[in-house]
């Protein structure tokens, strides 16, 4: 049995409109700058990937850049417990949260 690499079809699908999206992506290595880091990416998913990147404009995700983060000398499953990322993520978080509900929590 042959598997054909031919085309794909398949159907761009839009983020929910309305919610803010936010991406975290991780590399190996220790800057995101090289070709590697961004083919390899976390050992699992290609960085580009994993931010929601795409060469083409209609499977491209809209996530602004101040709502992704990439964490440096992690891997795919590392992303799970690293404190890092837990610390991006409650700060995420923290700005979404009302002034009202902020300062109860914070109490």
């Amino acid at each position: 049995m042959e598997i054909s690499a031919g085309p794909v079809a398949r159907t761009p699908v839009p983020l929910p409109a309305g919610i803010e999206a936010y991406a975290i992506g991780a590399i190996a290595g220790a800057t995101d700058e090289s070709v590697q880091a961004r083919l390899v990416g976390d050992g699992l998913v290609p960085l580009d990937s994993a931010l929601g990147r795409h060469p083409d404009p209609r499977y491209a995700l809209p996530i602004p850049a101040e709502h992704q983060w990439v964490a440096l000398r992690t891997s795919h499953l590392a992303l799970q417990t690293s404190p890092e990322v837990y610390e991006h993520v409650k700060i995420w978080l923290s700005e979404r949260l009302p002034v009202a509900r902020r300062a109860a929590t914070t109490a």
